[in-house]
């Protein structure tokens, strides 16, 4: 299913919501959900013909299955929250934007976030081991959080305070088996909006963990809306 035959469905769908009188905003949701559901499904054929070893055009997906892509999107669009970060007012979020370099960074992570326990909207408890300072840094030659100053990744040092926030305030949340930690996976997703620089996209917090013992902070990064609905497409809403 490629961009094209996408588009001609949206278009078919806002016709059709033209006809029955669809006022915003029901109309803006109604279609949203559609097109990002359609994109789902496209990524869901894609997993499926690379398995079957088949062309994505051979490959269909059953009533059950478009259902809860449906389902899915369904929960993720009433439940994303946005924050619109302006930089010149003193929001939570916020706090770490002065972190310009790696000792400002280290000193709010090891003030704030370093062995704290935080807990999300269901009373999930989710603690941020010391460890997790090296995801301030990335060796992108060699894929991996080498903690060293050459590595130290400016961006992810300001954005050290959207990991509590998000934690505590998301409802936008998803569950999936990692079978590589033989854990749950659990996603907190929050859609950010910085005002001062016109910069649009989301920001996903993932935790590893068990719910009777709680979770870990694994890693967090924003993305694009094509990354998130590739990362959100095989996961379960959290609803409690």
């Amino acid at each position: 299913m490629n961009d094209n035959i996408l588009h001609c469905r949206y278009d078919r769908l806002r016709r059709l919501s033209n006809r029955l009188l669809l006022k915003e905003p029901l109309l803006s949701f109604m279609q949203q959900i559609h097109y990002s559901s359609m994109k789902v499904c496209s990524l869901i054929a894609e997993d499926k013909a690379a398995l079957k070893r088949k062309k994505v055009e051979k490959i269909y997906l059953n009533h059950g299955e478009i259902l809860d892509v449906f389902s899915l999107i369904d929960f993720h669009l009433r439940n994303l929250q946005r924050h619109d970060v302006d930089f010149s007012k003193k929001d939570p979020i916020e706090e770490s934007f002065e972190c310009y370099t790696e000792v400002d960074a280290k000193k709010y992570f090891d003030d704030n976030l370093k062995e704290k326990i935080f807990t999300d909207v269901y009373g999930i408890k989710i603690r941020i081991p010391e460890k997790s300072m090296r995801l301030m840094y990335k060796d992108y030659e060699n894929e991996r959080h080498t903690i060293e100053p050459r590595f130290f990744q400016e961006d992810r040092g300001k954005r050290l305070s959207f990991i509590p926030f998000i934690l505590q305030r998301s409802t936008d949340i998803f569950e999936h088996f990692d079978s590589q930690h033989n854990q749950t996976a659990r996603l907190y997703v929050y859609s950010i909006k910085e005002i001062n620089y016109d910069n649009n996209y989301f920001f996903v917090v993932v935790t590893h963990g068990k719910r009777k013992d709680g979770f870990n902070l694994t890693t967090a990064y924003r993305a694009s809306e094509n990354r998130l609905l590739k990362i959100i497409r095989n996961c379960t809403p959290v609803k409690n």
